[in-house]
């Protein structure tokens, strides 16, 4: 996830292995988290497995930290600005790229090896996994995608290197692993064939004369919709409206928004089967109250529902994640914690 330009400053992102804590979650009411850890800093990437092991990175610190189900937390040093981490859905592997430096983190979650591998992407701050096809895929500041092959600890062979020629804002992975979805910070996303690494790129229109400048991706688990986060810039206007859009992935067209009262701010998007989660920098009022931290449901058809708060209270997001089989939502937020909620 980035930050527009426009809403904080262009924010550079460094992670590695870090953890988080654990809440229920009620689609339809807010409610607290049950566990919160205080890691120092804010996380600057997370991602949580099936069974609830949860990994993010802390960009000052360089270190990482690894959070069992059970709430253990281990620490490890990391002499690399990394920007961004993965967990394979069972837990096993966890993966980090670099700001400063062209490679790719391999860690066994199992037996604590770490080995580096080169990307040939500079400026990374996305990587994303697709455990169907047993498959990374790396995004760098420049536009540059790597797909690389992670069928062992000895494989990591790039597949693809791919420029798309334009400034990317998110990525997204189809769940059969057979198309990539970059965003930029335009109207524009590209849709890659993994295989070939052949891309098209279409164009999402809103109604009226709004422009719109698109930021995180998040694609629903039947792979029918693709979610987007933006911002909406009325002609004329110099005001920013959040706005989030379920997407048909073929052909872009718009099936539903919603906008939010609130001002500029970073914007992380997550997708479950029923329900959109939002984490934000800063908070909205809601009906419930005030946070950072929100859901929308979402319907057979793609269509999203009012905003409820997954969390009561001011919660400022930086990054969320949710698992693969959708049961564990991992958040950090500004303010040095990690939650676990259970959705």
């Amino acid at each position: 996830m980035r930050t527009p330009p426009f809403a904080r400053g262009r924010r550079i992102l460094f992670a590695s292995t870090a953890v988080l804590a654990s809440a229920i979650l009620n689609v339809a009411s807010p409610v607290a988290a049950s566990t919160v850890v205080n890691i120092g800093e804010t996380a600057s990437g997370v991602a949580v497995s099936n069974s609830n092991l949860v990994v993010a990175g802390l960009a000052n610190a360089k270190q990482g930290v690894i959070v069992t189900a059970s709430g253990a937390t281990t620490r490890v040093d990391i002499q690399c600005a990394v920007s961004d981490v993965e967990i394979d859905a069972a837990g096993s592997f966890g993966w980090s790229v670099c700001s400063d430096a062209p490679y790719l983190g391999v860690s066994s979650l199992t037996t604590g090896e770490i080995s580096w591998t080169e990307t040939k992407v500079t400026g990374a701050f996305d990587v994303e996994y697709s455990d169907t096809t047993k498959t990374l895929f790396v995004l760098g500041e420049s536009g540059q995608l790597a797909i690389i092959s992670a069928r062992s600890l000895s494989d990591y062979e790039i597949r693809k290197s791919i420029s798309i020629g334009d400034t990317p804002a998110g990525l997204a992975i189809s769940p059969n692993g057979r198309q990539a979805f970059v965003s930029t910070y335009s109207n524009r996303f590209m849709i890659i064939d993994t295989r070939t690494g052949k891309f098209r790129t279409v164009s999402v229109r809103l109604p009226g004369s709004q422009q719109i400048s698109l930021g995180s991706l998040a694609m629903h688990p039947s792979g029918r919709f693709l979610f987007a986060s933006g911002y909406v810039v009325k002609t004329g206007s110099s005001e920013f409206t959040p706005v989030f859009l379920t997407l048909n992935p073929t052909n872009g067209r718009t099936i539903s928004s919603a906008t939010l009262s609130v001002d500029s701010t970073s914007i992380d998007i997550a997708a479950g089967k029923n329900a959109l989660y939002v984490g934000m920098g800063l908070s909205v009022d809601l009906p419930s109250g005030p946070t950072g931290l929100l859901q929308f449901s979402v319907n057979q058809r793609g269509q999203l529902g009012r905003p409820t708060a997954v969390t009561a209270g001011r919660v400022f997001t930086s990054e969320i994640e949710l698992s693969a089989n959708g049961k564990h939502l991992v958040v950090a937020t500004t303010n040095s914690e990690l939650l676990r909620i259970a959705v």
